[in-house]
């Protein structure tokens, strides 16, 4: 028998508070853990960590199949926990193939293919537990997704610099904070995922159909998830690993826009979903304009707050007084950054209408773009070329998928006033 915790009562505002909680800690967890590599074990080691986690991130996507989204607005129950549960063992298993052939084909380092390993391993621990955060939202309850996500992060993440204080040694940190998160994810996470799993008849044909729906999403993130770390590997190709901390240093201002975007529609998922499914557009449509403009005035505000202090809250906070002169670099990754958020926004309501087709092909011209012209910008203009580039391929998704979206719009607004 299962382990079974007994469920709090439903509180809406305790919804909203846990759902912010969880974001604002896992954006947290990154800045503060690459700020305590820096200082700890300087800008080199860091740099080796920002490059590793960058491959994870582009990984992710692959190891989850991108399910998450697909699963919390399964709101007819079309396929059953299990099948997202062994789906998701699959894809994780996919996963480790491609990591040890990405460490194979790249020739990295001992150091940089250990701790791309491990970070993709903790990619994998995430990719399972997401399983268990998708069957609890699918049931409205978010606030405990976000306070066991928010609580987990914040105990590993304390582990992690504990030791790391100690041992010097972020091999051994690194792994140690895996087996915490294990734990804790069996121990915590599953007793109150638990109470919403029930037996099901598992079909292998709808495992396969669920993996070959969720297939466009997948490749769909990897190529946005590549076209972000894109300016990364160039800068890792064409100069040393202390760039890549500047570069990773000022990048991580333009994840509070993306921050802020997903804790708002995170809450909006289910409900757009049901707008859509019993033909409510005017409401779906209301909730798409509200994240637009929420996203373009969260992105102003970054914008604005970079150009006055940014630099020197980042220069204190990591320790690297070097990054003083990538202000023009900072303003446009912040810029860029407001565009990302409205391409994972756009990914989203794609999902939900189930429309997951087209957002590949948008992004795979994106993709084909960021091949032709990042490197050469990052090789001749440095971190300037590297945060253009970067900035350019956000802008020209977000413009591709909003004409789209538009035009998919009217025409199923056509379609039901002909019916």
């Amino acid at each position: 028998m299962s382990l079974k915790y007994k469920l709090p009562a439903l509180d809406m505002k305790k919804t909203v508070f846990w759902n912010m909680a969880g974001s604002v800690c896992n954006a947290a967890n990154t800045i503060l853990m690459t700020m305590v590599i820096t200082r700890i074990c300087g800008a080199a080691i860091a740099g080796i960590y920002t490059l590793a986690l960058a491959v994870a991130e582009m990984l992710g996507p692959i190891s989850t199949f991108q399910v998450r989204n697909y699963q919390a607005s399964d709101v007819k129950r079309v396929f059953n926990f299990h099948e997202y549960l062994y789906s998701r063992f699959i894809s994780i298993l996919l996963t480790l193939f491609i990591c040890i052939g990405w460490i194979f084909i790249h020739g990295y380092s001992n150091d940089k293919a250990l701790l791309i390993l491990l970070c993709t391993v903790f990619k994998f621990l995430e990719a399972y537990e997401d399983v268990y955060y998708g069957q609890l939202q699918v049931n409205n309850r978010l606030d405990i997704v976000g306070r066991v996500f928010a609580l987990r992060v914040v105990f590993a993440t304390i582990v992690f610099i504990v030791l790391l204080a100690f041992t010097k040694n972020i091999f051994i940190s690194y792994s140690v904070y895996i087996v915490f998160s294990i734990v804790w994810t069996l121990l915590i996470t599953l007793p109150y995922a638990n109470n919403f799993i029930c037996k099901d008849v598992t079909r292998l044909h709808n495992i396969l159909k669920l993996l070959k729906e969720c297939l466009p999403l997948c490749i769909t993130q990897f190529l946005l998830a590549y076209i972000i770390s894109c300016p990364k590997y160039a800068l890792d190709k064409f100069y040393s690993s202390e760039i890549q901390t500047y570069f990773t240093t000022i990048f991580m201002p333009a994840s509070i826009v993306n921050l802020f975007t997903l804790i708002i529609y995170r809450l909006y998922i289910t409900k757009m979903a049901d707008d859509w499914n019993s033909g409510n557009i005017g409401a779906f449509l209301k909730y798409t304009e509200r994240i637009v403009l929420i996203t373009f005035f969260i992105g102003i505000l970054a914008t604005i707050v970079g150009w006055f202090i940014g630099l020197p809250i980042l220069a204190w906070f990591y320790g690297l007084p070097e990054i003083m002169n990538y202000k023009v670099a900072l303003i446009i990754i912040l810029i860029g950054g407001t565009f990302n958020a409205l391409t994972g926004w756009f990914n989203t309501v794609f999902t939900i209408i189930r429309k997951q087709q087209i957002i590949l092909y948008i992004n795979l011209f994106a993709f084909v773009i960021s091949l032709l012209i990042i490197n050469h910008l990052a090789k001749q203009f440095r971190m300037n070329g590297a945060a253009f580039g970067y900035a350019l391929i956000m802008f020209i998704l977000s413009f591709i998928q909003t004409l789209t979206f538009i035009y998919f719009i009217f025409s199923q607004q056509k379609k039901q006033k002909s019916n």
